[in-house]
């Protein structure tokens, strides 16, 4: 029982900050996605095309804006690209022909407006380990679908431009995760941060092309920068 209690008393002294600051964070990650993709998918705008989906590498990049004490309370934006590939297999008219496309690489590019709540853990005088949970708003800002054609011909639309390569994006998502992220102090005011995230998404980026897309992850890598510091 006397060790329970010591546990008590001293436990939050560790492990919460000593200190309160405003810290601006640079930050990129990688985002990895588990589309389900609606294989092989038809399309009967008149034409009989079959196409297979495939994924392709996306990433985040973007800004935040930290409180921190005990807790962690802060605010970001983010660019973040949910793109995939297709692979055209026309069953009709003839494959062959160098005037159809067979390939397309849909890219979509999203503004992430986000919250973050999370509780500063200190390891060492250098090192602190956050624990940390997201909510995302994602706003669709750009997108480009780019095809090559039989003869190797690349070509350029935006969503809308042709049936053929319409893909139906959506345009707001909305999306939680949590996450456990390191901050290693480097020099002064500026520290290292490196840390997993695992997402939950509530609506899919394309009803056409993703049968499900619930679950993606990504490592985010940044620096972060102590703009106002006060001892306790």
């Amino acid at each position: 029982m006397k060790k329970i209690l010591l546990i008590l008393v001293f436990l939050p002294l560790v492990m919460s900050a000593q200190e309160n600051s405003i810290v601006v964070g640079v930050n990129y990650a990688p985002v990895f996605s588990n589309y389900q993709f609606n294989n092989p998918a038809i399309d009967n705008y008149g034409w009989l095309t079959q196409y297979e989906y495939k994924s392709k590498y996306n990433y985040s990049a973007g800004l935040s804006v930290e409180y921190q004490k005990k807790f962690l309370l802060g605010g970001g934006v983010a660019y973040t690209t949910k793109g995939y590939v297709l692979d055209y297999n026309f069953v009709v008219i003839d494959p062959n022909d160098p005037a159809l496309p067979q390939k397309a690489t849909v890219e979509a590019g999203y503004l992430d407006v986000l919250g973050i709540v999370g509780y500063p853990v200190k390891i060492s005088r250098n090192v602190l380990i956050i624990p940390n949970l997201n909510i995302i708003y994602s706003m669709l800002i750009n997108n480009k679908i780019t095809t090559l054609s039989g003869d190797n011909k690349k070509f350029i639309y935006h969503e809308g431009d042709g049936i053929l390569i319409k893909q139906d994006l959506k345009t707001n998502l909305f999306s939680t995760g949590v996450g456990v992220a390191a901050r290693i102090n480097l020099f002064n005011r500026v520290s290292l941060g490196l840390g997993p995230s695992l997402y939950y998404a509530f609506n899919k980026v394309s009803d056409k092309a993703i049968k499900k897309n619930k679950l993606f992850y990504g490592v985010k890598l940044g620096l972060y920068f102590k703009i106002s510091k006060n001892e306790d």
